[in-house]
């Protein structure tokens, strides 16, 4: 059981008068409740845990996909490395190469500035959670790949986006969308 002693000391030569509190140690149960319930034994093992369980699953999938591909990247350059193992000054030159290599699976087209920076923040999340020691973000040791990052981005914004959707240029493709949106919306033939 806790206790806690309110303990005044008083010093007569100063009139000096200090009060403390001195507390006792909580016993704990087996079950890792304390005798009088209120806390519970909490590790950090059980701090992991619950950190995980609040990430976004989405998030999770998107970096675990993300590190994924980075693998492939890293086989197909001979590396069969995790991405953890790799040390800094090989690892941004890899990333760098990959953020001005990596294209679409689909149809072969360049990612769009926001999915490079996507993958980037992957990457510097997956580093983190595995203790790397270094932040793709924040260290010095990557900062040409933040800046190959950075030209890409803006490389690519030059262009025209090829996700961008056309304008609508005449009363025929007008009334045509406005048919498609609606029938999509009240899922009429």
């Amino acid at each position: 059981m806790a206790s806690a002693k309110k303990i005044k000391i008083s010093m007569p030569d100063d009139n000096l008068n200090v009060e403390y509190w001195n507390f006792e140690l909580i016993n704990t149960s087996e079950t890792g409740q304390t005798k009088n319930g209120r806390f519970k034994e909490i590790t950090e093992m059980d701090i992991n845990n619950f950190l995980e369980e609040q990430e976004n699953l989405n998030t999770r999938k998107k970096n675990n996909g993300d590190i994924k591909l980075f693998q492939k990247f890293l086989i197909s350059k001979g590396n069969n490395s995790s991405m953890e193992a790799i040390p800094a000054q090989d690892l941004y030159m890899l990333i760098s190469e990959f953020l001005l290599s990596v294209k679409k699976k689909t149809d072969g087209n360049e990612y769009e500035p926001s999915s490079l920076r996507s993958f980037f923040a992957s990457f510097d999340r997956h580093l983190r959670e595995k203790e790397y020691g270094l932040s793709l973000i924040k260290d010095l040791a990557f900062e040409k790949c933040r800046q190959v990052l950075k030209m890409k981005q803006k490389d690519l914004k030059k262009g025209n986006k090829p996700q961008a959707a056309d304008p609508i240029n005449d009363e025929d493709d007008l009334n045509s969308a406005i048919w498609y949106e609606n029938r999509a919306l009240f899922h009429k033939a």
